[in-house]
């Protein structure tokens, strides 16, 4: 991703839903399961700036958190891959829907 306007920042997580099963905060029955993103990065980029992400470093989101100011990104994704899952709350990892995604154009050929 380069920022191409303005400011973005990129919150990176991981699933800790395994890790949390059967542990209750409460007692130590060891019941409760909570499925959740615990946040192990935030960054802020700024325009002329580059991040980077693959699947074996987790989730991520980018946003602008400014809200006077645009912000503009640019996407590659190489292989281009067709949907993604997307996550509305970070506290249920198994709430979680797929995305379709858009090309413009694929191997060099526009759609």
């Amino acid at each position: 991703m380069k920022v191409l306007q303005g400011q973005v920042f990129e919150s990176r997580y991981r699933d800790v839903t395994n890790e949390n099963a059967g542990i209750n905060p409460n007692n130590n029955n060891h019941t409760a399961t909570t499925p959740g993103l615990e946040c192990t990065h935030h960054e802020v980029y700024s325009q002329g700036q580059v991040a980077f992400i693959n699947d074996s470093m987790g989730y991520h989101k980018v946003g602008n958190q400014d809200t006077t100011h645009l912000s503009m990104t640019l996407h590659l994704y190489a292989p281009p891959f067709q949907q993604c899952r997307t996550w509305l709350d970070p506290n249920n990892s198994q709430k979680s829907s797929r995305s379709k995604m858009c090309f413009y154009s694929a191997y060099g050929k526009v759609l």
